[in-house]
């Protein structure tokens, strides 16, 4: 039988009221445990990612912003199954993984990035990509501490967090040079 993501039925259950919850194939764990924390981080960098989202014109930044948020979808499905057993599903593959190294590499191309560290919130739209990737990153730090613990077979998990935070932190200066405005940087002695 196929593990497939399932849908909401409803929003209150009354059953994580003993701090545990429920994940894909009805498997309850501690709500304070790795498992749930990698999927809560990678949900609140989607949350995110959609208010960005949410607060920019239809345009390329905004049809990739909605990849990334199914992308991180599939993350989470994938994270809320239990993959030690035999057949575990994959639903982020490699596709998804070169899709966003070449659109960081498009974007990388055209930008003149700063050589030291950097001081965020120039633009509303670069503070909320920055917050977006800081996110991302601790994310990336709790699946890797879920794979320390409970190793998952697919590949792409990881490294897709690792590139997605690098593509965030581009995204945040490409808009800082869409509105003219260079990023500050960091000073020793203020």
């Amino acid at each position: 039988m196929k593990s497939e993501p399932q849908s909401i039925r409803s929003i209150t259950s009354a059953q994580g009221d003993d701090g545990a919850t429920a994940f894909i194939g009805g498997k309850r764990v501690a709500k304070s445990g790795v498992r749930a924390h990698a999927c809560g981080d990678v949900d609140e960098a989607s949350a995110w990612i959609g208010l960005v989202r949410s607060r920019t014109a239809p345009s390329r930044l905004s049809r990739s912003l909605l990849r990334i948020q199914n992308h991180l979808y599939l993350i989470n499905c994938e994270l809320a199954i239990n993959q030690s057993r035999k057949r575990a599903k994959t639903y982020l593959t490699r596709n998804h993984l070169s899709w966003l190294n070449q659109a960081s590499r498009k974007t990388e191309a055209h930008l003149h990035l700063p050589h030291q560290f950097i001081i965020y919130g120039e633009t509303e739209s670069s503070a909320f990509l920055d917050v977006a990737r800081a996110v991302v990153r601790r994310a990336e730090r709790n699946v890797a501490a879920l794979h320390q613990a409970e190793p998952f077979s697919n590949q792409n998990i990881l490294p897709y967090l690792n590139r997605l935070s690098d593509y965030l932190y581009l995204l945040a200066r490409e808009q800082e040079t869409r509105l003219g405005v260079s990023s500050r940087r960091a000073e020793r002695n203020a």
